[in-house]
Parts: structure tokens; C-alpha cells; sequence
């Protein structure tokens, strides 16, 4: 039954944010964020979508039956399936980072998470940190570099992408880092087609 509740929290937070996806077009003299037909300040079902998910989360992983010696062997099970699917290189990392972190993560969900505040410092409710990490890429963004016009969805993860590349592009040769992206995008299309 707890499987069941995990597997509907993680739906439910899937269909949520797939149904709040926004358009927005990048102005490359300026960098601005012009979202079309949107208020900046993102209210209302998204908030209180939020809100709920987070606050189920903090219930299930607080719940007794889920803290269960059976269930967290399951949910380590879980994560390390998902550890051994990376790259040999990475997994034993991977498999380390989830042994340290997972029991810090439950401790931090059941006694300090206020889903409410963490739902407005991701700019989905109104305050006065609304909309705070992405306004820090974005302002970031328009300080190093420009980009052409293009079409993208609006959301926190969108703008953590475009930040990596954008920084990454700064850090690094443009030949080599191109010939970098090439091959590791590369490998990832053939391994991700091959296993569907």
C-alpha cells in the first residue's frame, strides 16, 4: 500500500507539472523573460498543486509504515536500480550519495520540510521570494552571455539547463566542449534507443 501512495505521489507531481508547462520566448538583445499571456507571479492551482504534493510527501515518509525496515530496503532497492543504470564510473558514486544522503533526506522531510515555503522559494506561490532561483539564473544569464531567439518551456529546471550550458560554455575551449556535448549526447541517444 505504501508502494501504491509513493507511486501516486510521484504521478500526481508528474501530471501536475506537465499540465502547468509554459511558453516563453528568449529575447537575445536583452535576455528578458517574456512569458506569453502569464503574470510573473505564478498563482492558484500550481501553489496549492505544490502544496499538496509536498505535504503528502511529508506524510508518507512520516508515516510508520512506510519508515518499516521492509519499506526502506525497498526504496534503497529502488535507488540503487536506479544507481546501476549509469555509467560504470559513476555508480559506485552514485550507490555512496544515496547511502549518505537518503537517511538525511527522510530526517529532513519528516521534521524541518514547511511545504509551503518550499513551494514559494520555487516561485509556484506568491511571496516575497517568489520566483527567487529563477530570477537568480536568469539574471546570471543576461550578465555572461548572450542567446539566440529561440522557443522554450518555462520552469526552474529549463533555466538550471540553460545556466549549465551556458556556464560550461564559458569554462571550457568551444572545439572541445563541443566535441564533448557531440559524444556524450551520442551515447545517450544510442543507449536510451536501444533500450526502448
Amino acid at each position: 500500500m505504501t508502494a501504491f501512495k509513493l507511486e501516486l505521489l510521484f504521478l500526481t507531481a508528474l501530471l501536475g507539472f506537465l499540465g502547468s508547462v509554459q511558453t516563453r520566448s528568449v529575447d537575445a538583445a536583452g535576455l528578458k523573460n517574456v512569458l506569453k499571456g502569464v503574470d510573473d507571479t505564478v498563482t492558484g492551482d500550481m501553489c496549492l498543486d505544490c502544496t499538496q504534493i509536498f505535504e503528502l510527501l511529508k506524510d508518507l515518509v512520516s508515516n510508520l509504515d512506510f519508515q518499516e525496515k521492509q519499506n526502506k530496503a525497498r526504496l534503497i532497492a529502488t535507488f540503487d536500480q536506479a544507481c546501476d543504470s549509469l555509467p560504470p564510473k559513476f555508480a559506485p558514486i552514485c550507490h555512496n550519495q544515496v547511502d549518505k544522503l537518503l537517511p538525511l533526506a527522510m530526517t529532513f522531510i519528516t521534521n524541518f520540510m514547511n511545504p509551503s515555503e518550499i513551494c514559494t522559494y520555487l516561485g509556484l506561490c506568491g511571496g516575497r521570494d517568489s520566483g527567487k532561483i529563477k530570477d537568480l539564473l536568469l539574471n546570471h544569464m543576461s550578465k555572461t552571455g548572450t542567446m539566440p531567439p529561440m522557443q522554450m518551456e518555462s520552469s526552474v529546471q529549463c533555466s538550471v539547463c540553460t545556466y549549465i550550458v551556458s556556464t560550461l560554455g564559458f569554462l571550457f575551449p568551444k572545439e572541445r566542449t563541443q566535441v564533448k556535448f557531440t559524444i556524450t549526447l551520442h551515447k545517450l541517444y544510442t543507449s536510451y534507443s536501444t533500450g526502448l
